[in-house]
């Protein structure tokens, strides 16, 4: 009783979100995802739902259009208790502060909201073009990309339900952690929204991560090593059948771990199998060939040595499993706060 009563004094509540609040809403509709509306509070009900006028939106009489809102119960007062909010995702919320924008703040993999069709969607900055008057946006939630002046734009902030602060949503995790492996690991002929589509196509990301807004680190970087490791086998099998050559199944090449002490390192390398020529990688039927490798991805093997040749696989497994064992706690990204 003490410690519940203790809890509810730490975290005060009460309803919030009432009659006239000027609110925005997210639409989860199919072709809206990820955007939010304006519109204001015109009354509450008993059910904890809102009934919201939106500014922009008119049913078949002409008049506009009123729409009926459930909320979380922090919003009607209601203590959460420990309920892990992490990678919660709000329907509806206050208006966001204004923050100043320029283009020395738009670099790439920024989460910034583009307003379009009178709302405002969810989207991350996809260029490397920082001086421009025009940027393009991803949107994850839909899959679609958009070219647009910056005067649309607006840093994404999320709000916090329990303590009413802002913080800025910062870099996406997701394209963070691309850019930390892909100049370690090597992957042919794939492109960042297709292995975004993987990543979200794997089991672990509805269980722990279900929307792209996740701040929680450990569990997208695990994501997106499995992801990688796919595709780089992928490649290597590709590769492998050019050459006519196996994959290795011996036990003996199971239990080993792909040995690189004779490998030569070239550093102009084109590791691209698709745009290969024999000429390019085989100077005779027992000399070289270059071979990507997750660590590795500029070395060159024998090709009388088909163990090592073969093994990727088993040294991707390996490397997932190391990687997979130093996980501790979970870590998250640090977003600035704004209050």
């Amino acid at each position: 009783m003490a410690a519940s009563e203790s809890r509810k004094r730490k975290h005060p509540t009460h309803r919030k979100l009432l009659r006239n609040a000027k609110v925005e809403m997210r639409s989860e509709e199919e072709g809206f995802q990820g955007s939010w509306h304006p519109g204001t509070v015109i009354s509450v009900d008993c059910k904890r739902r809102r009934h919201v006028q939106y500014h922009h939106f008119l049913n078949d009489d002409g008049d506009s259009l009123v729409d009926v809102v459930s909320v979380s119960p922090i919003l009607d007062g209601i203590d959460p208790g420990s309920v892990d909010r992490t990678c919660y995702r709000g329907n509806i919320r206050p208006l966001p502060p204004k923050i100043e924008l320029s283009k020395s703040k738009l670099q790439y993999g920024l989460c910034v909201d583009v307003f379009h069709n009178d709302a405002w969607w969810e989207g991350v900055i996809f260029d490397h073009d920082d001086d421009s008057g025009e940027r393009m946006i991803f949107f994850p939630d839909l899959g679609d990309e958009l070219k647009t002046g910056i005067d649309t734009l607006r840093i994404t902030q999320d709000w916090d339900e329990v303590t009413d602060n802002w913080r800025q949503r910062g870099i996406w995790v997701f394209l963070e952690l691309i850019e930390k492996y892909k100049q370690e690991w090597y992957i042919a002929g794939v492109s960042l929204k297709q292995i975004w589509y993987d990543v979200r196509d794997k089991e672990g990301f509805e269980e722990q991560i279900k929307e792209w807004t996740c701040p929680i680190r450990d569990v997208w970087e695990e994501l997106v090593v499995e992801v990688t490791d796919d595709n780089i086998n992928i490649t290597v099998d590709t590769l492998l059948g050019f050459l006519d050559l196996p994959r290795c199944m011996s036990p003996e090449a199971e239990e080993s771990q792909v040995e690189l002490d004779s490998a030569g390192f070239v550093s102009d390398a084109n590791l691209n199998p698709f745009s290969w020529s024999c000429d390019q990688f085989l100077k005779n039927p027992k000399s070289e060939v270059v071979v990507p490798f997750p660590d590795v991805t500029k070395c060159i093997l024998s090709l009388e040595d088909k163990n090592r040749l073969s093994c990727n696989r088993v040294y991707s497994r390996k490397r997932i499993g190391r990687f997979k064992r130093r996980l501790g706690t979970p870590q998250m990204a640090t977003p600035s706060t704004t209050s």
